[in-house]
């Protein structure tokens, strides 16, 4: 069953993308260094705000190491958008880097 999961996330994935026109060239990848949070209510804070941003496809983030991963689409967004939006929650953006 698990040997199942991937191979459908995948193509999931891929059909999301699709019919929102979002071709593997415009996806970007980021680490983020953050400093600031302190517990899970700060990493749902950047989450949900991010989230919201046009173009963003997924943002990870753990307030216990102050790390976060960021996926978005490189025509809607940039990672200085995203910085200034998590750094207009009280929060700085140490490092960024692409993955």
């Amino acid at each position: 069953m698990k040997s199942l999961i991937y191979p459908l996330f995948v193509f999931l994935l891929f059909v999301v993308l699709a019919k929102q026109n979002i071709y593997a060239e415009d996806i970007k990848n980021y680490s983020l260094t953050i400093e600031g949070m302190t517990c899970s209510s700060c990493k749902r804070a950047i989450e949900k705000s991010v989230q919201k941003m046009p173009g963003i496809i997924e943002i990870k983030v753990n307030h216990q190491t102050g790390k976060g991963i960021v996926r978005f689409d490189a025509k809607k967004t940039n990672i200085e958008k995203i910085k200034k939006t998590i750094e207009g929650l009280g929060y700085k953006v140490l490092k960024y880097e692409e993955i």
